[in-house]
């Protein structure tokens, strides 16, 4: 769990401290609430000011010190058995980010398996697949869950599979690396659930994807090195989320990096991909943080990947939390910090 904290400066809480000690009995009405406004605009400019220098520190930061995403990723894969690396829905770069990172974390440090967001029910068909030769893309092409096809990347979810497939002819028998579909099986669903169903199901896939990690994967060999590309909010290490459902309640959500951390401490490594544009957000899935459009800005384009560093501190509740019709997400505790939860940043580079 994350250690306690000082809260933040928060204008909301001095705003409060200062108007309580303007308000002393027979004060006009109007004078306080001339008052009040004057604080909160201050308050208001105050933030604001923080926030330009904060971003403007981590921009130069970013354009100083970024590497390229791939040999930030593979450098952890040397030094980590399981790095997280975070998709995003509806966009394409993520996905070739992952691709590029896979074929330097193979050849640089021997990775030995990949974890998709895809139905436990696709795997024979990612094996058949794998096991062809010559290559035939037509087997995952007929299954669009594999290919994650509700995203509307089909096409740049399939390099990540033909990238792993090449790399198989190119290595020796003992190197060769495995994909392994972690998610639930027939998720995600065909038809829409009430929101309850919804939130229960999302929350028993951490659990599902736990298993089918120390299982299929830890199982068939406990020293491997794992490249998992999932949903961001699954890779946060610490807090967890609660779902909370119009009408029924809350179901709490324990965070997939932060299991596996608990299993294997001090072997799990969580990079976030953020600066681009992704589908419509849905409950549950991760769509990158506040930093984002700034630092596009800044770099023009230019994908970077840096390390998680204080630098990053003066973004508060830096993820984006995103719910749907009867369910809304919050991440907890509130105070987290974006290196509370992940350890290196990519910005995508994405228009």
């Amino acid at each position: 769990m994350i250690e306690s904290t000082p809260d933040r400066w928060n204008p909301a809480d001095w705003l409060d401290a200062i108007v309580s000690r303007l308000r002393p009995p027979g004060v006009a009405a109007g004078f306080a609430l001339a008052s009040l406004l004057g604080i909160l605009l201050l308050g208001t400019v105050l933030t604001r000011g923080r926030t330009d220098e904060g971003m403007a520190a981590l921009a130069d930061y970013a354009g100083s010190a970024g590497i390229e995403p791939a040999q930030l990723v593979a450098g952890a894969a040397r030094a980590y058995s399981f790095v997280f690396l975070s998709d995003i829905d509806g966009a394409a770069e993520p996905k070739r980010i992952a691709a590029a990172a896979i074929e330097a974390a193979a050849l640089e440090a021997g990775l030995d398996a990949v974890g998709l967001e895809v139905p436990e029910d696709e795997q024979p068909h990612i094996d058949a697949y794998l096991r062809s030769d010559p290559e035939d893309v037509g087997i995952l092409m007929r299954r669009p869950a594999a290919l994650r096809s509700h995203t509307g990347t089909e096409r740049d979810y399939l390099e990540i599979y033909r990238t792993v497939w090449r790399l198989n002819r190119e290595l020796d028998a003992l190197r060769q690396i495995r994909i392994f579909a972690l998610d639930l099986p027939g998720w995600p669903p065909s038809r829409a659930l009430p929101p309850r169903a919804l939130a229960e199901g999302l929350s028993r896939r951490t659990q599902h994807m736990a298993e089918r990690i120390e299982t299929a994967i830890l199982g068939r060999n406990p020293r491997a090195r794992v490249l998992l590309f999932l949903n961001g909010y699954h890779g946060l290490q610490n807090g967890r989320g609660v779902l909370e459902v119009n009408g029924g309640g809350t179901i709490p959500v324990e965070w997939l990096a932060s299991q596996l951390r608990e299993r294997h401490s001090g072997d799990v490594y969580t990079i976030l991909i953020d600066g681009v544009r992704g589908g419509v957000a849905s409950p549950g899935t991760y769509s990158g943080t506040k930093a984002g459009p700034a630092l596009r800005r800044a770099l023009r384009g230019r994908p970077v990947a840096v390390r998680i560093d204080n630098r990053f501190d003066f973004l508060a509740q830096p993820i984006h939390e995103n719910g749907g019709p009867g369910v809304r997400l919050e991440l907890r505790p509130r105070s987290y910090r974006l290196g509370d939860v992940a350890d290196a940043y990519i910005h995508a580079g994405g228009r």
